[in-house]
């Protein structure tokens, strides 16, 4: 376990590049804060082929949202635990084939604590908790509130290894249906995992690996992290993945295919109030 109750896993100059990924089991530890804000867009362009009754029609769309400025605000509140709160972001989606929507996201508050350090492999398990609250535009907003709990674990691959790997298995419980009757809520497990590279520089590139089972995708996302000084920290990111369905109804004669694919990129930057140095014992 941990050397000392004051000892921080993740402190030293390039704490922040470890710190700043939600998908990471390190803290900012008691006296630390973070405000990470980012812009953010997505390309979505589909195809569609319907054969019926020996024709075939094809179909094709577009389109676009965006959004900003994304806050996440973060305060460590013990040696071991943070709080996190995601604040209200604008957010507009478009395409060729329906009329515009903006408005405002919703909200989210999220609680990490380290549970478990192994001080020779230098392996570090977390536990987080988030709830997702019904608080943004009523075109935007989600049916209902959603809760997450997650376990997430990271060790290098190697003693002084700048190769590293990360495992996250979020459970999420949200609504998955709305019927007059009122809403059916449910459980969903979307595993991830997260092999990184970090330069003595503060150069971090990692490669976000996620599989959703229903629909069933692996959506691939490259993360890029770099250290301006010990409190600034630019960000980008860049993934998509392709999305299909479908229908068939051969009484009528009818079979639809449909291919979706779906294109994010956003940057950012983070600024860290405090520092934490790997070993925070008082001196006297």
């Amino acid at each position: 376990m941990w050397p000392s109750k004051y000892f921080d896993p993740c402190g030293g100059s390039l704490e922040l590049v470890k710190k700043y990924l939600a998908g990471g089991p390190c803290v900012f530890v008691l006296g630390q804060g973070m405000v990470q804000a980012n812009y953010g867009a997505t390309n979505t362009t589909s195809n569609s082929q319907m054969f019926q009754s020996g024709q075939i029609v094809t179909s094709s769309s577009a389109g676009r949202s965006f959004y900003y400025p994304n806050t996440l605000l973060v305060f460590g509140v013990t040696p071991r635990s943070q709080i996190s709160i995601t604040l209200p972001s604008f957010q507009q989606t478009s395409s060729n084939t329906t009329s515009t929507i903006a408005g405002a996201t919703d909200m989210a508050f999220g609680y990490k604590h380290e549970v478990y350090f192994q001080p020779r492999s230098a392996a570090l398990v977390s536990m987080s908790l988030s709830y997702e609250a019904k608080t943004g535009s009523e075109v935007l907003t989600a049916p209902g509130p959603a809760y997450t709990v997650m376990p997430l674990a990271s060790m290098p691959l190697g003693r002084g290894s700048p190769f590293g790997i990360a495992v996250t298995l979020p459970f999420v419980n949200a609504v998955t249906s709305t019927t007059p009757a009122g809403v059916q809520r449910g459980w969903s497990f979307t595993p991830q995992i997260i092999p990184t590279w970090r330069s003595p520089g503060g150069t971090l590139i990692g490669l976000f690996v996620q599989h959703n089972f229903s629909p069933n995708t692996t959506p691939v996302t490259l993360n890029f992290a770099q250290t301006l000084a010990r409190q600034w920290l630019l960000t980008a990111q860049y993934g998509g993945q392709t999305l299909a369905s479908d229908y068939t109804q051969p009484e009528a004669g009818i079979f639809t295919t449909t291919r979706s694919y779906p294109r994010s990129i956003s940057v950012g930057f983070c600024y860290m109030v405090g520092r934490s140095e790997r070993d925070n014992t008082p001196t006297r």
